[in-house]
C-alpha cells in the first residue's frame, strides 16, 4: 500500500503539482472569490486551467 498522507487531496491540487505550476491554486482561488475585484465563474476557471495545463504538458 502506498503512503498518500503527503499528497494532495484534490484532483486540481495533483495536477497543479505533477507539472509544476505552483501559484496557480492561488490565483484561480482569487479570481473565484473576486478578491481581486470581479468574481470568474467556476466554467471560466476550469477553462483557464485547462489551457495552463495544456501548455505545461
Amino acid at each position: 500500500m502506498t503512503d498518500t498522507s503527503s499528497r494532495p487531496n484534490s484532483k486540481v491540487a495533483r495536477v497543479i503539482e505533477a507539472y509544476d505550476l505552483a501559484g496557480l491554486g492561488a490565483q484561480l482561488e482569487r479570481q473565484w472569490t473576486g478578491a481581486d475585484g470581479d468574481r470568474t465563474s467556476l466554467r471560466d476557471l476550469a477553462d483557464v486551467f485547462n489551457r495552463r495545463v495544456l501548455e505545461a504538458a
